[in-house]
């Protein structure tokens, strides 16, 4: 494996058609033997995703190919994060049912049904972020161990903010998700209900 460096971001496409250049000069020692040759300046990412669309000939990488990789990427994200989204739920549910006569105290004194569903759904946002800035802290460190061990030759990793984001994104979609029923279920419990400390309707 050959690395090349660019000396900038902006290089990295000018130094990647110049060795497709450099490759069709490349003769071919024993054409009977061999029809052509390939060889790609790619990024890791590239070179994988080239790898899993092999199609045979030229090996041609486009958008397609790409949008595929990243397709097969988000929906394999999302089945993951459903799974603990799905668990959130039950402990949200748990969680409410203990607070029942907290919940009973407030609408005997006038809370509405919305009132405490805005109020779980605050509590499950603040702690979607608390993990969240967890996650960033504990990710944070993992690179810069990798980067000490120097596993991976030459690589250099590093936070993708744009990548934290959309995490912190999915991460607060499903906390929501994940709040929104226990909540709507306790704020329909009657406050004699709930004073008594059960969390089922009658």
């Amino acid at each position: 494996m050959i690395v090349l460096l660019a000396p900038k971001t902006a290089a990295v496409a000018a130094v990647r058609e110049e060795y497709q250049q450099m490759m069709r000069r490349v003769e071919i020692p024993n054409p009977k033997e061999v029809r052509a040759l390939y060889s790609y300046a790619d990024s890791m990412l590239a070179s994988f995703t080239r790898a899993l669309h092999f199609d045979g000939g030229s090996q041609t990488l486009d958008k397609d190919n790409m949008g595929t990789f990243y397709l097969i990427c988000t929906v394999l994200g999302l089945m993951f994060m459903l799974l603990p989204a799905l668990n959130l739920v039950n402990l949200n549910v748990t969680r409410i049912l203990e607070r029942s006569s907290e919940i009973g105290v407030r609408k005997a004194f006038g809370a509405t049904g919305s009132n405490l569903v805005g109020q779980f759904l605050v509590e499950n946002v603040v702690l979607a972020l608390v993990g969240g800035l967890l996650g960033l802290g504990l990710a944070a460190g993992a690179l810069a161990l990798l980067n000490e061990a120097h596993i991976v030759a030459y690589a250099q990793f590093a936070l993708s903010w744009r990548v934290f984001g959309w995490g912190l994104l999915l991460a607060l979609v499903f906390g929501l998700m994940s709040g929104v029923y226990p909540a709507w279920k306790m704020s329909r419990l009657s406050p004699v209900v709930a004073l008594r400390g059960s969390g089922e309707q009658k």
